[in-house]
């Protein structure tokens, strides 16, 4: 399966000459039983990019990551959308809020889907370390509680 998108999505377009972030990191696994898939930081900052994602091209590359990973055998995804961008102005804060909103619909959409914990809400400016785009210490501690809380939840299992 061609995993390479018509317009260069960060995850599933070219990586390097050798294949595609999905081919080179993802794929050797599947299938698998769950997916946690939290994508949007990269797009609505633009990073790499000559412009941002715009939120229907966000919904229509997650909805064909999604529909492959099903067609791989995935049993479940868990979708979780990016924390808020505290300096990165309302532009790219109006995108995040947008692609949560696809989220919800592309959850709404797919029996197998559902929406994992709403990190824009739950993490805040002590989570990160000045500007960065990757939290801190107690930002990824604060993550993986929500994570281990859902995946409980899911799996009916106490971690």
């Amino acid at each position: 399966m061609d995993w390479s998108l018509s317009y260069p999505a960060t995850w599933s377009a070219p990586y390097n000459s050798t294949g595609s972030m999905f081919q080179l990191r993802a794929q050797p696994h599947l299938p698998t039983d769950i997916v946690l898939l939290m994508l949007g930081t990269n797009d609505a900052v633009g990073f790499g990019k000559s412009a941002p994602t715009t939120p229907n091209e966000f919904e229509f590359y997650m909805r064909e990551i999604v529909t492959n990973l099903l067609n791989l055998g995935v049993k479940k995804i868990i979708l979780m959308n990016p924390p808020k961008r505290f300096y990165d102005g309302p532009a790219v804060d109006a995108r995040l809020k947008s692609y949560k909103l696809a989220l919800d619909r592309i959850d709404n959409d797919f029996a197998n889907v559902e929406m994992g914990p709403d990190f824009y809400n739950l993490l805040d400016t002590t989570h990160f370390e000045g500007m960065d785009v990757h939290p801190n210490q107690k930002g990824y501690r604060e993550m993986a509680r929500h994570i281990l809380k859902k995946l409980n939840e899911v799996l009916d299992i106490e971690f």
